[in-house]
């Protein structure tokens, strides 16, 4: 962890917005302008911005000129403090650690390099690799394979047999389809 909190402008939103060395995002004090009635100033306290979550991203929402929009804290946080001198387009976290938005835990990367990341992939093929099992809705009878892409190999649909897994789907072609446990099911 950073020993000093630095704060930055966030891109775009300068004079309104910071974020810090730390991952976390401040509105600044300013007077805002209201239309109601004969229209007023009125003077904006800064404050740290509520955090929320978004598949395990923090994302923070931010004003600007009346239109309100939701972005991820490690983009701006990276944004801010990490140089990007070859233009990537992507946001890696190099502890894996969707959370930690430190900036010395980020850096830029291609979309590559970012879906092959540490134990990324070892992660997607361990899902991908889970044995199925699919109980026939009429005759009971099970058919069972050591993975969903060996189903697909055939004649099953991958996405389906996904989709009844987690629970998000009934059947597919007449088979309710489980994770295999490693008691038998």
């Amino acid at each position: 962890m950073s020993e000093e909190e630095i704060w930055k402008d966030v891109k775009g939103y300068e004079g309104l917005y910071q974020c810090s060395s730390t991952g976390r995002v401040r509105s600044l004090d300013r007077i805002v302008y209201v239309e109601k009635g004969n229209g007023f100033n009125k003077r904006l306290k800064g404050s740290i911005r509520k955090i929320h979550n978004r598949l395990g991203y923090k994302t923070v929402s931010l004003c600007k000129e009346g239109k309100k929009e939701s972005h991820y804290v490690h983009r701006l946080v990276a944004e801010a403090f990490v140089p990007n001198p070859n233009n990537h387009p992507m946001v890696n976290h190099k502890d894996e650690r969707r959370d930690n938005n430190e900036a010395e835990n980020l850096e830029w990367c291609t979309h590559q390099y970012n879906l092959n990341y540490g134990t990324s992939s070892k992660r997607k093929n361990k899902k991908l690799s889970t044995p199925v099992v699919g109980i026939h809705v009429e005759s009971g009878k099970k058919i069972t394979f050591p993975s969903m892409m060996e189903a697909g190999r055939n004649g099953f649909y991958q996405s389906e047999i996904s989709l009844c897994c987690n629970g998000k789907k009934n059947q597919h072609k007449n088979y309710k389809w489980k994770f295999k446990t490693e008691r038998g099911d």
